[in-house]
């Protein structure tokens, strides 16, 4: 975001109060922009008749809106105009103003410094303005926090945090860039066209990751990316950014503020004239940024009264020489009679006007930047056999003639080979088609590709479409697939990978555990059919996967049941075919029927096969060292030791199991610091660590381990707003936060997050009502702001709130008999609402919830 100048008095900012009929104002402009030239002539014509004030300032808006876009927000032109100055924030949360970087349509972007003691850091905070915080632009706002929550990625501005300050006036924690914008950087160290290719490169980078998590920039430009003092370039301000999948996007922003966020001479003619976007649009951005650090000016300058009328301006315009441009002011470092010839072709092709002749991609754009600076033939160029032929002399000048005759024996070797293997394909039997059909189908997409999204926070709706496709060709190919083992195991697995997507526990998904068992069954199914080893091992698995969803599902007894029939099946393989999976498989195996054992009220149980599993994973360890896997479920089962511990009281045993667990995920975190499965653990690890200080009374250090928790784990939700296991973890989050706030009299607060928590699991209970965790654990919020609003003297709300936890309970009870987490919990809740009513409930007694039901 650029500087501003702004009405200012003895270093203080303005701020303009519009009209106090400023909404009816702007409800018409908009209708108004909206309208053909024609009608929206004649619609101000009758105006001016029945109010001309109204019309002119229409007029002078709609002026501002052709002119100007995001560069001045048209509000700003409204007359009268009062001005009110005020003076800068001094602080931000725990920042401390330093000063103003620039000012835009939304709100003003200081340089800040933290002073809380914790550490120094020197950040950029984006404070929207408060007199504008409207519905709409905070959900704009809102959608750049998503947005830059999900990316990750060393040429994006990293978003380091986020909150509302005291006058509900929304804030970005952004890192803080100290460079200038790329051309100014390119122009003062002199680069070459090679150089500043290959800087652009990087930026080619930062946009396609955005890209792949479904989101466009919308706004690239030389202000929105900045190169530091080390050389590289930051991609900043992705406030107009519009995310791609169907499922996330919110209210089109095309229109947000007052007039079209866009900056005309960087956006492309569909942009201009409001249509639905792609990726294209991006890369004709990427096209004016190139033509600037190659030329020295922009392709296209913006005179025409209207968006529309440029977009068709630049339609009907020759494509502009980057020689021509550049005659005037060529940029330092770059020799204009090189700007002809393949790197024309390319930046012409990235400006090119009609969407079906522009790069689609990035990716695309990027590939062809790296072609030319290696000397290879580009897609730009028409495809012409002497054209790839001269670009391949020219890379191999001394070897020229044994190229052409490398490449004529080639072509005839590949001539030779088509023709073969079209033979061989009308000869192949139908097993064979179809064994090749689901490895393509299976091995790419349903693996590669999905395992590869699964590491990618916000692809959860991406990988939904791949599954749901996938199932439907997966589904004949089971009824008509023989007995080809390869073939059944591969199926099978891809049926497992669908089932994690729908609904597995401790998995992203999207929380539809009913659709998960019956994609499950069929690879049981598939994996019995199959008989091989390691379909044995992969039926144990499958096995154990049925029983964690059975009891997430309430059904415990059976998922016991299932885990057993996993252990047994792993423990018929032979010694000599044990493999590192098979000792892994066991551990899991075990924790998940310890997990079963402690749902039925078996602590004992449960602490026993936990153990078991421990002394499983190291024996696994013992003869597989260095495996990261194993690591982890280290780790894991240290956290379940640690929760045994706490449920027998013994606090100094939780603790010690829970430091263990948090150190081993720390670990690993370092190693691998863009894992979401780590940084999901490293979440759970804190909220363990907090459940124990808060039992011992340590509430403070309670709240803290929490609110560390709530960080990790809203930043995960707000990358994948779709992911059910990320949502479940962050109301957990919300839950113990509650506990902790209230126990330090800040009812307030603690209403609030145990509001966020019952808002949290009820959307989940929704999507999932079989699901008998989601349902106790939206109970125990339910109990948990009934107390805080004990707390608060709200006494109806109270018991209205522990009445309809209460309902749940019973009717989980009535629905799942063997599901006996907390028993004493119905007694609790009586006893509760008879101390309410009774007016004996101490406040801040939140006892009534154990920690570890969550």
């Amino acid at each position: 975001m650029g500087r501003r100048q702004g009405v200012a008095q003895a270093g203080t900012v303005a701020i303009v109060t519009a009209h106090s009929n400023w909404l009816d104002l702007k409800r018409e402009f908009l209708e108004l922009l909206e309208q053909s030239e024609a009608t929206r002539a004649a619609t101000l014509a009758h105006l001016e008749m029945e109010a001309p004030q109204r019309a002119a300032e229409l007029r002078r808006l709609l002026a501002t809106a052709a002119s100007e876009f995001l560069e001045a927000p048209a509000w700003t032109r409204v007359a009268p105009i009062a001005v009110t100055a005020i003076a800068p924030p001094v602080r931000i949360g725990p920042w401390l103003i330093k000063e103003e970087l620039g000012r835009g349509g939304m709100g003003t972007v200081y340089r800040a410094e933290r002073d809380d003691g914790s550490f120094a850091q020197t950040v950029a905070v984006k404070l929207i303005r408060s007199e504008l915080a409207s519905e709409d632009l905070r959900r704009r706002f809102d959608s750049e926090r998503r947005i830059l929550a999900s990316l990750d990625h060393p040429n994006v501005a990293r978003l380091l945090d986020a909150g509302t300050t005291a006058d509900g006036a929304p804030y970005l924690v952004l890192e803080y860039v100290a460079g200038e914008p790329i051309d100014r950087y390119c122009d003062a160290q002199a680069m070459t066209i090679e150089q500043r290719l290959t800087l652009l490169r990087q930026v080619c980078g930062a946009v396609r990751v955005a890209h792949q998590r479904l989101i466009l920039h919308r706004d690239i430009k030389t202000a929105n990316v900045l190169v530091d003092a080390r050389g590289v370039p930051k991609l900043l301000d992705f406030g107009i950014a519009k995310l791609l999948a169907p499922d996330m996007q919110q209210t089109d922003m095309t229109l947000v503020g007052f007039a079209r966020p866009l900056t005309p001479e960087w956006s492309s003619p569909e942009q201009l004239r409001g249509e639905p976007l792609s990726t294209a649009s991006d890369v004709y951005s990427l096209g004016v940024l190139l033509f600037v650090l190659l030329t020295g000016r922009r392709p296209h300058l913006y005179t025409s009264t209207s968006p529309e009328a440029f977009a068709a301006a630049i339609e009907s315009a020759r494509p502009v020489a980057l020689r021509a441009a550049a005659s005037d002011n060529t940029p330092p470092g770059v020799l204009s009679g090189r700007l002809r010839g393949d790197i024309e072709r390319l930046v012409h092709k990235a400006l090119a006007p009609d969407l079906r002749e522009r790069y689609p991609t990035v990716a695309a754009l990027d590939a062809d930047i790296e072609r030319l600076l290696t000397g290879r033939p580009i897609e730009a160029h028409a495809r012409s056999l002497a054209y790839r032929f001269r670009k391949l002399l020219l890379r191999q000048r001394v070897a020229s003639a044994a190229v052409v005759l490398a490449s004529l024996g080639l072509v005839s070797a590949t001539l030779f080979s088509l023709r073969q293997a079209s033979i061989a394909e009308q000869e192949r039997q139908r097993a064979e088609r179809r064994f090749a059909d689901v490895r393509r189908i299976a091995n790419v997409v349903l693996f590669d590709l999905n395992d590869t999204l699964a590491n990618i926070s916000g692809t959860l709706a991406v990988r939904q479409l791949l599954v749901e496709n996938a199932l439907r060709y997966l589904d004949d190919m089971a009824r008509d697939s023989g007995r080809e083992p390869e073939l059944l195991e591969e199926l099978a697995a891809a049926y497992e990978r669908i089932a994690e997507v729908q609904g597995m526990p401790s998995w992203p998904s999207q929380g539809r555990s009913g659709n998960a068992l019956v994609s499950l069954n069929h690879a049981l199914d598939l994996h019995r059919r199959a008989g091989t080893v390691t379909s044995r091992v992969a039926e144990a698995r499958v096995l154990s996967n049925l029983g964690s969803v059975l009891a997430a599902r309430g059904e415990s007894g059976a998922a016991l049941n299932t885990q057993r029939q996993a252990e047994t099946v792993l423990q018929s393989i032979r010694t000599n075919l044990r493999s590192a999976d098979w000792w892994l498989q066991l551990a899991r195996v075990q924790v998940a029927a310890g997990d079963a054992t402690w749902e039925l009220g078996n602590f004992a149980g449960a602490t026993r096969q936990y153990q078991r599993a421990l002394d499983a994973v190291r024996d696994g360890q013992a003869r597989y060292a260095n495996s990261s896997v194993m690591e982890r479920q280290v780790g894991v089962i240290e956290q379940r030791l640690g929760d045994a511990a706490a449920m027998s009281r013994d606090w100094p045993e939780a603790r010690r199991h829970h430091a263990a667990s948090l150190s081993a995920d720390e670990a690993l975190l370092l190693r691998d610091p863009t894992s979401l499965e780590l940084q999901r653990d490293l979440g759970t690890d804190l909220s363990r660590v907090g459940a124990v200080a808060f039992m011992l009374g340590e509430h403070r250090e309670a709240l803290a381990a929490h609110q560390r928790a709530l960080a990790l784990r809203t930043r995960l939700t707000l990358s994948d707003p779709t992911d059910a296991r990320a949502q479940d973890d962050e109301a957990e989050s919300y839950l113990h936060s509650a506990q902790a706030l209230a126990a330090l009299g800040q009812v307030s607060e603690a209403r609030d997050a145990a509001t966020h928590a019952a808002d949290g699991w009820r959307e989940l209970v929704k999507r999932d009502p079989d699901n008998a965790r989601m349902r106790v654990s939206l109970a125990n919020a339910l109990a948990v702001l009934g107390r805080c609003e004990v707390s608060a003297g709200q006494r109806t709300a109270a018991l209205s709130h522990i009445a309809e936890a209460r309902r749940i309970r019973v009717q989980l009870a009535a629905d799942h008999p063997d599901f006996s987490m907390d028993p004493d919990g119905l007694l609790a809740l009586d006893a509760v609402a008879q101390a309410i009513r009774a007016g004996r409930a101490p406040p801040g007694d939140l006892r009534i919830l154990d920690p570890w039901e969550n």
